[in-house]
């Protein structure tokens, strides 16, 4: 497997990323990089699929749905990864969005053959988001990494059976 780096904080995070953000500053972001162990040629939307998948799973909607309230599709769609919509598509990139009545999420994955980048970018758009958001940032800092791990490796899988 690769290793995995962070950064946390909105000055932190790649100008590349904060330049897809539309908008204000974001009040929160982080932003995780993969250098895989093989170099790692796919497309931005194919490892958004691969870290998120299509569809939330359980935990997923748990996170998004019940704690963050976030209005997601409800069923998968070129236009969607894991029910968020899928609002951007650069060169290398893509950025996906959900929205609450208290926040906005924004996914951006970047890919490279060297690099993998996942940036993490929330605006708080009421009250609740940082009492929400906080405890909840902590919990996604430790599962970040993982989930470009166990991304990379289903990656892998899926350049193996092509071969």
């Amino acid at each position: 497997m690769g290793t995995v780096t962070a950064v946390v904080g909105t000055d932190a995070v790649s100008r590349a990323a904060r330049a897809m953000i539309p908008g204000q500053e974001p009040d929160y972001a982080d932003e995780f990089v993969l250098v895989p162990k093989d170099s790692a040629v796919a497309s931005a939307e194919a490892w958004a699929r691969a870290l998120f998948g299509d569809t939330p799973d359980r935990g997923q909607l748990l996170i998004f749905r019940g704690l963050l309230r976030l209005h997601l599709a409800r069923t998968a769609s070129p236009d969607t990864v894991v029910g968020f919509a899928v609002v951007d598509r650069a060169d290398g990139a893509i950025r996906l969005q959900a929205s609450s009545d208290f926040l906005r999420c924004h996914l951006i994955v970047r890919a490279r053959p060297d690099r993998i980048v996942l940036t993490t970018a929330m605006k708080y758009t009421g009250r609740r988001a940082a009492l929400i958001w906080t405890p909840l940032a902590a919990i996604h800092r430790r599962l970040a990494p993982g989930l470009l791990r166990d991304a990379e490796g289903e990656m892998g899988a899926v350049e193996q059976s092509d071969a």
